[in-house]
């Protein structure tokens, strides 16, 4: 095993251990140590232990919230294809968290990870589509938020639960809109519970 690939093995089991929660442990003093630890293996270069301190950073898991500071993170796991991290960052280019708003740039961030097939990614690529203010592209979006909800993307079986009962994009389908809205409620998506409640009493 080359120097790099045992530096990297060992990051792995740091981050590993830290996962580790205690059976009745102390939670906050678990997601700080947490945090510690996770430092530490991002610090050795691995991916997924910088995405988890970007997280960490963004939403205040064990540490101070620090937007900057979580862009950064997610950046250096994002530029070694960490997917989940790619499409956080882009998210964070998106609304101009921690970093200067760009599109362009939540666009390629968001676009390489689905391309990697991350749920969320196709869930925002979707929603990239419908959004498109001169022309909605949405039968792009459907097939976006189709791909992701086959990933058990909640939101996006809601969406294509939606989309599939009124017909309007594809070919109406009330038992596999049905289908998907259980999938999504399945999973405690507000959204689909809220819709499935309006469909029962209208009838």
């Amino acid at each position: 095993m080359k120097a790099e690939e045992r530096h990297l093995a060992e990051a792995e089991k740091i981050l590993d251990k830290a996962f580790r929660r205690p059976a009745n442990g102390d939670k906050e003093k678990w997601q700080r140590n947490l945090h510690r630890q996770a430092l530490k293996a991002a610090q050795m270069g691995l991916a997924e232990a910088q995405y988890w301190v970007g997280r960490s950073y963004r939403e205040g898991y064990g540490v101070q919230e620090n937007a900057p500071k979580a862009a950064e993170w997610l950046c250096l796991a994002a530029e070694q294809g960490h997917p989940a991290a790619q499409v956080e960052l882009g998210q964070m280019y998106q609304y101009g968290e921690g970093v200067a708003q760009d599109k362009v740039e939540a666009f390629r961030w968001i676009s390489q990870a689905a391309d990697a097939e991350e749920p969320m990614a196709l869930y925002e690529m979707a929603m990239h589509y419908l959004a498109d203010i001169d022309e909605p592209q949405v039968e792009t979006a459907f097939v976006y938020f189709m791909r992701a909800a086959k990933l058990n993307e909640m939101y996006s079986q809601y969406e294509v639960a939606r989309m599939l009962w009124e017909g309007e994009v594809v070919a109406r389908d009330t038992t596999a809109a049905q289908y998907w809205c259980l999938e999504a409620e399945a999973q405690e998506c507000d959204e689909a519970m809220v819709w499935h409640a309006k469909r029962i009493i209208a009838g």
